[in-house]
């Protein structure tokens, strides 16, 4: 694998005067005050270059997650232990803030914009125009400012390939989640060549003051999360927002801004997870670092709500990711893919690693248990300028020949990362935790059919055994042992039989059924067809496809949600991934 090729970032990056890049954290103020637990900006001290910060940064996310794996806070009511419990709102917030295909991962070296994913926190602010927008920039400067969007298209333009991706990418890989967030899968990610002109020199035109430290970002996007009334807002440390590749942009992909990609201006921080991009930018203010808004508490990772937990550790930068498109030809409802016994497969896909790239990616053809070395393109390394593409902060495609099993079957393809420090992608693990459930990155998995009729068109290929594994509950019938008020039942899968987890209800009426067990318990339930499914391909095609639940929520006398399987318990379940913190409990427990 060639080796990455690390630009010198402050050799690139413009000169600033000594004041702009002092030692002084930018939440001095707050740390004295105890407002926020000095942890916070602990980043900020460091002073070596944005890859050293980002690697110290990453090391820090995973210290903090070995705390929060036994966490209390993760059996409240806010979070799941199954992974086949999605509520409507989850479904309907799913469809307004759609992902990515993975299918496009094959094709330029950008996403076509209709297939980048979105997460829009509100509404899309249809009232903005180009021709009278104008951004401000105030606070802690000599001079206050005010720009058109013509103006800022009067001055050197820069284009940067970028990969965005939600902080809640992989969200339903977790067993424990947090459900008040867009489901998200592995499909939160889109790499577009942003163009616009340097956040720095904007910056610099407007003189931040000595005491300057902290930027906050504006957007026009107006609601409610977390119970309390705001416009969406995000800061970045001063050092952090004076980066040569930060950018106020008004194209995408070489096409006007779409106005649900933030038209007229927007945000754009390479390397960092995509709530820091803010869209619809209509302020800019400089503060000596004592702001903290609701959107900076909603993305940490943490073992409780955010205020609860003094060691929590804001989300910033990238993780390491490799992705894979999905090979062979899909079901229609599952995407189980189907591939033909003994072909040759050439598995492809792109992975990133933000500020610290992608040094090695790793490709397994047996659910995880071996994993082999995929070829890896050469690694971009230019920074954007007049007249250049910066490709940096994009992606690197990867290959991986497979020769498929001979005999009809199935089987789980996965692929993992390393960046360039030699972190790797976090392991397939139940236990992993954090309250809001961000930035997990468990590797990507595609479970696969290899059927022979998939050659010719007309031919039938049962998915009957997967479409039932996808939804564990409809396939079972649940009778209770009466009597012996032990909880105990027995599952009958439609012509199968066997045991599955059953819970007493504390009223003693009803009883609820363990999904996961019961996918595992589906799997064998599936020896009508041959060859059947195995338990571990079942859990893994539950695991990674999702399943919508037949279980209804409803709200306990307290107005928290409770599942009609479990009507006494505290505990909502449902699947969940999302990049935002739109959490109930942050917000209720935040005053």
């Amino acid at each position: 694998t060639p080796a990455l090729v690390i630009p010198d970032f402050d050799a690139l990056r413009p000169s600033v005067p000594p004041d702009l890049t002092s030692e002084a954290h930018p939440g001095a103020d707050m740390v004295r005050s105890d407002a926020v637990p000095a942890a916070m900006f602990a980043y900020a001290k460091d002073p070596d270059d944005p890859q050293k910060r980002a690697a110290t940064h990453l090391a820090r996310v995973r210290e903090h997650a070995v705390t929060c794996r036994d966490a209390p806070s993760s059996k409240d009511w806010a979070h799941t232990e199954v992974r086949d419990d999605f509520t409507a709102a989850e479904v309907a917030l799913a469809k307004r803030c759609h992902g990515a295909h993975l299918e496009t991962l094959a094709g330029d070296d950008v996403t076509p914009i209709a297939s980048h994913y979105q997460l829009i926190h509100f509404d899309v602010p249809t009232s903005l125009r180009e021709e009278n927008h104008t951004l401000s920039i105030t606070g802690l400067v000599a001079n206050e400012r005010t720009f058109s969007v013509s103006d800022l298209r009067s001055r050197e333009r820069r284009s940067e390939t970028v990969v965005l991706e939600c902080a809640g990418q992989g969200r339903a890989c977790m067993k424990r989640r947090f459900w008040t967030h867009v489901p998200w899968g592995v499909d939160a990610f889109g790499c577009a060549r942003w163009t616009g002109c340097s956040l720095a020199d904007v910056l610099r035109e407007a003189g931040p003051l000595d005491e300057a430290a902290q930027v906050v970002f504006t957007g026009a996007d107006k609601g409610v999360q977390g119970g309390e009334v705001q416009y969406f807002q995000r800061s970045l440390p001063l050092r952090d927002a004076l980066n040569r590749e930060v950018l106020l942009c008004y194209e995408m992909n070489g096409q006007p801004l779409p106005r649900a990609h933030g038209y007229p201006l927007r945000l754009i921080v390479p390397g960092w997870y995509g709530m820091a991009s803010v869209k619809w930018l209509t302020n800019i203010e400089i503060t000596r670092g004592d702001w903290w808004g609701y959107q900076m508490d909603a993305y940490t990772f943490a073992d409780a709500p955010a205020h609860l937990d003094l060691s929590r550790v804001p989300v910033q930068q990238q993780q390491p990711r490799a992705l894979m498109v999905p090979p062979g030809y899909p079901d229609f409802f599952t995407r189980t893919r189907v591939v033909a016994p003994g072909s040759l497969e050439t598995l492809q896909g792109r992975a990133w690693g933000g500020y610290l790239g992608v040094a090695a990616v790793e490709v397994s053809t047996d659910g995880g248990h071996t994993w082999q070395r995929a070829e890896l393109e050469a690694a971009p390394s230019a920074l954007g300028s007049e007249g250049a593409e910066g490709t940096f902060f994009g992606w690197r495609r990867w290959t991986f020949e497979w020769s498929t099993p001979s005999d009809p079957g199935e089987c789980v393809l996965a692929c993992r990362a390393v960046d360039s420090r030699g972190h790797p992608q976090d392991p397939q693990d139940d236990a992993d935790f954090n309250y809001y459930a961000f930035a997990s990155t468990h590797p990507q998995c595609v479970y696969v059919r290899v059927d022979e009729n998939i050659r010719v068109p007309g031919s039938r290929v049962d998915m009957d055994a997967e479409v039932r594994a996808s939804k564990p509950s409809i396939l079972t019938t649940v009778s209770l042992r009466t009597g012996d008020g032990s909880g105990e039942g027995e599952s009958r899968a439609r012509g199968n039989s066997g045991r599955v987890a059953v819970h007493s209800d504390p009223d003693g009426d009803r009883s609820s059924v363990d999904s996961d067990d019961c996918a595992r318990e589906i799997a064998g339930a599936a020896a009508s067809r041959a060859p059947f499914i195995s338990a571990s391909s079942a859990d893994a095609l539950y695991r990674v496809q999702g399943a919508s639940s037949s279980t209804t929520r409803h709200d306990d006398d307290r107005g928290h949600p409770r599942s009609s399987n479990n009507p006494g318990g505290a505990r909502g379940g449902s699947c969940s991934e999302d990049e935002s913190d739109d959490d109930q409990t942050a917000a209720r427990t935040r005053g």
